[in-house]
């Protein structure tokens, strides 16, 4: 099971990122109304230029912040720093492991909190992020190294879901995989 990337507390504060505000709301529901008004009332209307600046400063920030959680969460798996599920994955957190196995935030947490194993490095080799609103998908591979003479070094290819709740970036979901050499 990957639990390794794990160390976010350091990031707090570039976690408590500012939104572009929503949209005005609509007066009547779409539905009542011919689909072409309908679609016209439902379409975000367009930033103003300080806006538009501003938000994409925001998601810049945040895919930094994003990627750096991630790079954390690989070392971590090394380091066997036990603080990083608290603050990295939400209450509600599910995890795929490479076995197929499902894990959650207290799983995760007892394992780190266990140690480190026999993993001797893991370090973040890609990253990309992707928006889509208060979601990211995140999806990355890092390379690991391990005392196990039968084992000694390999990747993890995942897919992590990050949610923003109430001005957090946290992650929701992850599945990982040990592809073949």
């Amino acid at each position: 099971m990957r639990l390794g990337r794990l160390l976010l507390a350091g990031l707090a504060a570039p976690l408590l990122l500012a939104q572009a505000p929503p949209p005005a709301p609509v007066s009547n529901p779409p539905s009542a109304q011919p689909p072409a008004k309908a679609a016209a009332q439902t379409r975000k209307p367009a930033l103003n230029p300080p806006e538009a600046k501003a938000a994409a400063k925001a998601r810049m920030e945040a895919a930094l912040a994003i990627e750096e959680g991630e790079r954390a969460w690989a070392g971590s798996l090394a380091s066997g720093d036990a603080s990083v599920p608290e603050t990295l994955l939400a209450d509600d957190f599910v995890g795929v492991a490479p076995d197929g196995s499902l894990y959650d935030k207290t799983q995760a947490v007892a394992e780190v909190k266990a140690g480190r194993g026999d993993y001797t490095s893991d370090r973040l080799e890609r990253v990309t992020v992707r928006f889509f609103g208060d979601t990211a998908i995140a999806q990355g591979s890092e390379a690991w190294t391990r005392s196990d003479p039968l084992h000694p070094a390999g990747r993890f290819v995942w897919t992590d879901v990050w949610l923003r709740r109430h001005g957090r970036w946290r992650v929701v979901s992850a599945e990982d995989l040990i592809p073949p050499k």
